[in-house]
């Protein structure tokens, strides 16, 4: 099945990235009408890079952690290999909840709300989808900046000072690896390796984005769902000699029913995305300190700023995972003001037991959560930051005098 046939483009359109980076890391929410035998051979191809490109990275820190004879260069290589563990785990992760994806955006794509709505949700539709798009593509520009110039740094580097400055150079890879063989022995032999390091890291960087786009998408709808749900609870408005009980009982009984089943693919978003959150709370400390350190202890300008927009690139990826889940968490709330808002009490009992009961759900708070522990918001980002900022004054004050 191909969702953009069976769903509105407006709905699809805001998963097209997230498919097709995933896509491109093997990952396959929908299958694909055409297997061609092209293709089939690609996907093998592009499995074995990423799998040999680890396997030696892997290696290489093995032996290195064994050797121990330049902890340095152990130190600022690591945060580049635990970004790569942690895309790994979310690769894992997405391919073992796929089932789970599929039935979220199924069940989102099936009641997406195109017609019948008022200006003002129109409007506020709009505005929301608009400064989703921004975000993403911004977060887009600076996560294949970060990675290009990761990738192209040392060759660029080492051709600039062999054939423009006449410097004699060494050879550099982007990435440290161990191999059976020698990867310098000559150009040929150097520039398939290189190859191969970028096409093999370049499925770890298309689940890593791949993730936060698919995360960002359903928070949106979410979120416009749950805006639209506002409005159309405040649209209901009894009065005493117009509307019958009746009439606002069936309002109330289709508002409830587009709620709960709100509630349920919250839920549900949860438990596809709360153990990969957890992986990214769990390192990005780690990632953060390694990249400033890195910057820290460097000569070379262009390492220093390649470090320091790895650093912002994370911050940016946890500033926006932290934010989708503070906008849903408080249109989710908001619900609640909005019954509160309604003209209840000109309404019998029965609606007003009703509206209870939405008030009183709404206080459960929708959102993202950490292993289903701890709730996922701005708060948890500023809580990073100051455990990061701790811990990196700490490992500088101890190696300020040594580096």
């Amino acid at each position: 099945m191909r969702p953009e046939k069976e769903y509105s483009k407006e709905f699809i359109e805001n998963y097209q990235q997230s498919f097709s980076l995933m896509r491109k890391s093997n990952i396959h929410i929908f299958k694909d009408d055409s297997n061609s035998l092209i293709k089939t051979i690609e996907v093998y191809v592009n499995m074995l890079c990423m799998c040999l490109f680890f396997v030696s990275y892997t290696t290489w820190v093995i032996m290195m952690i064994i050797d121990r004879s330049d902890i340095l260069k152990l130190v600022l290589k690591l945060p580049v290999y635990i970004a790569l563990i942690q895309a790994f785990i979310k690769s894992v992760l997405l391919a073992i909840n796929q089932k789970g994806i599929k039935n979220i955006i199924t069940h989102l794509g099936r009641n997406w709300r195109v017609d019948g709505l008022t200006a003002i949700q129109t409007t506020k539709k709009y505005q929301l989808i608009n400064r989703f798009s921004l975000l993403q593509k911004a977060f887009y520009f600076v996560s294949i900046s970060c990675i290009f110039v990761i990738l192209m740094e040392p060759i660029v580097n080492m051709l600039t000072r062999k054939f423009i400055l006449h410097q004699e150079t060494k050879l550099v890879l982007p990435f440290p690896s161990l191999f059976p063989f020698d990867p310098f022995k000559n150009w040929l032999l150097y520039i398939t390796v290189y190859i191969f390091q970028v096409y093999g890291v370049m499925g770890f960087v298309y689940a890593y984005m791949g993730a936060e786009f698919l995360m960002g998408a359903f928070c949106l709808h979410l979120i416009v769902e749950f805006t639209l749900l506002r409005e159309d609870l405040l649209l209901i408005k009894p009065k005493e000699g117009g509307k019958s009980e009746d009439f606002c009982d069936d309002e109330i009984k289709k508002f409830v029913k587009r709620h709960q089943d709100l509630i349920m693919l919250c839920n549900q978003l949860d438990d596809v995305f709360n153990g990969i959150n957890f992986t990214a709370l769990l390192s990005v400390t780690t990632i953060i300190c390694l990249f400033a350190f890195s910057a820290k202890v460097s000569h070379d300008m262009l390492n220093i700023f390649i470090n320091c927009l790895s650093v912002f690139g994370i911050l940016m990826y946890l500033f926006i995972m932290c934010l989708y889940s503070e906008l849903l968490a408080n249109e989710a709330v908001g619900v609640a003001e909005s019954a509160y808002s309604n003209l209840w009490y000109n309404c019998g009992t029965r609606y007003h037991q009703k509206t209870q009961f939405i008030i009183m759900r709404s206080q459960k708070i929708c959102c993202f959560t950490c292993l289903k522990f701890t709730p996922i918001s701005l708060n948890t980002f500023s809580r990073v930051l100051s455990s990061t900022w701790s811990f990196l004054s700490l490992i500088m004050s101890v190696l300020d005098d040594e580096y």
